[in-house]
């Protein structure tokens, strides 16, 4: 009896090791060895293109790096319509060599899909305030 409930408590452990090993970070397709999670504010991460087309009004709010499934996510507020920030995509992403595969939408929601060799990404537009768009930009490679 006690040789039983060694042997089940021994099993329990492994599994729960194994599932909690498949649940920890490897390390990123960037060659960065980072791991995790990684949130900040008020700047631009490091795995934002330094070409990626932003005007200088843009006010970066949060930012997220999810190291182990490559992708990146910036909430960022820009002082303009909807209409406005997209045209701003629409035209400064294939002048800096992305391929804007959609812009699509209406006064009160906008998304553009942008590819770039291995990159693909997304900027979702919502409007803030009647001269403010919030926009959710996110990455993945």
């Amino acid at each position: 009896m006690m040789l039983k409930r060694t042997m089940t408590f021994g099993l329990a452990v492994v599994l729960v090791g194994t599932i909690l090993g498949g649940c920890s970070g490897t390390e990123d397709d960037t060659g960065s060895g980072k791991t995790g999670i990684e949130f900040g504010r008020g700047e631009i991460p490091e795995t934002v293109p330094e070409d990626f087309p932003l005007p200088t009004e843009a006010v970066i709010n949060a930012t997220l790096i999810d190291w182990d499934r490559d992708r990146t996510e910036v909430s960022m507020l820009f002082p303009a319509e909807i209409p406005v920030v997209a045209r701003f995509f629409d035209e400064n992403l294939p002048n800096r060599g992305y391929l804007v595969e959609s812009s699509t939408g209406s006064a009160v929601t906008w998304t553009v899909e942008f590819t770039r060799d291995e990159l693909t990404g997304s900027l979702q537009l919502k409007p803030q305030t009647e001269t403010t768009t919030a926009v959710t930009l996110e990455i993945r490679r």
